[in-house]
């Protein structure tokens, strides 16, 4: 954090880290966001633990089955914790009663695209050297 970027992106941050130090990692993550402008992306799978984001997407299998505030996804689905949601949102995708367009990743080759389907507009970005034909592809729904 020395040359204090705007957004930080972090992978699992509190994998291995004991019950009082997360509590200490997630109130400075708090401190960044609230108090000094930061955005912060981070993976988890302590579903519990992202009710401190402001907005959670819950992903399986490449899917990703809901993104909004944890208060409105309890609510939405009348859960009382993180974890009640996605085992409901889940059993939804079993069924394949979630919609195929509302959110997917790609994992074909080349960078991986989120497509949210309600987004109006998408920008394809490419590396250089890359043309239209040779990627990055969009799974359309």
């Amino acid at each position: 954090l020395l040359h204090d970027p705007a957004i930080l992106i972090l992978d699992e941050p509190t994998v291995g880290v004991d019950p009082v130090l997360c509590a200490d990692i997630w109130a400075h993550f708090l401190d960044l966001v609230n108090n000094k402008g930061k955005t912060i992306i981070i993976t988890t799978h302590y579903i519990e633990e992202a009710k401190n984001a402001n907005r959670i997407g819950l992903m399986r299998g490449g899917v990703l089955l809901a993104e909004e505030p944890p208060l409105a996804l309890l609510r939405k689905y009348n859960a009382d914790s993180l974890e009640a949601v996605f085992l409901k949102l889940s059993a939804k995708q079993e069924t394949d009663d979630i919609d195929p367009s509302h959110g997917v990743c790609d994992h074909s080759a080349g960078p991986s695209l989120l497509h949210h389907g309600a987004l109006e507009q998408r920008e394809e970005r490419r590396l250089p050297g890359e043309s239209e034909a040779s990627g990055p592809r969009q799974r359309r729904g």
